[in-house]
């Protein structure tokens, strides 16, 4: 399992990163890499191969994904996600049941979430990528503080995706949802 103490960065209340300089170029980087997505430049750097056979690329995107979600009113996410899913995205929660088929419903899934959740805190571990020839994947761990009718959540969990590289772009086509289960975050809370 993946360190609380290798989180790339936390947000508070006010969907500001707390910690050192090093947390807040990273917010930084990444808001401005979402909100630049649609710039030439932006389009050329996430095309562009990198010395690591497109890890650091995947890293990039996953960022971007979680970015626009985090920081975007609901009707600005689909213009960043449009650029980061296939168009048969497929999106699976725990028991690996359909949540979404299709870019349109998988796009759809992060709107909902946002318009009915307030996030308080999400923190998340820097993906670790896998690359085999045209197809990557990306796990990472997540840790959220949410309310959501009137009621406020703390979930932990993992998230995986799988890409693709069309035509020369790599997009996710399957992501799954993992919550830690009940059972296990019970047991990370100390009994007296």
């Amino acid at each position: 399992m993946t360190s609380l103490l290798h989180l790339r960065t936390h947000y508070s209340a006010a969907s500001k990163p707390v910690g050192g300089e090093r947390e807040w170029l990273y917010h930084s980087v990444f808001v401005s890499s979402a909100v630049l997505a649609g710039s030439p430049q932006a389009k050329k750097l996430m095309a562009t191969p990198s010395y690591d056979n497109g890890r650091e690329e995947i890293r990039l995107l996953v960022h971007k994904i979680n970015d626009a979600w985090l920081h975007l009113a609901p009707q600005k996410i689909p213009a960043i996600l449009n650029e980061c899913f296939a168009d048969d995205l497929v999106i699976k929660d725990a028991e690996f049941k359909d949540l979404s088929r299709g870019k349109a419903a998988g796009i759809k899934t992060y709107q909902d979430f946002v318009q009915q959740a307030e996030v308080r805190h999400c923190s998340f571990s820097e993906p670790e990528v896998d690359i085999f020839g045209h197809t990557a994947t990306a796990t990472y761990f997540w840790d959220m503080v949410y309310s959501l009718n009137r009621r406020t959540y703390h979930e932990t969990g993992h998230e995986l995706f799988v890409f693709s590289r069309i035509a020369g772009h790599w997009r996710a086509v399957w992501r799954a949802v993992l919550p830690t289960s009940r059972l296990e975050q019970l047991k990370a809370v100390p009994h007296y």
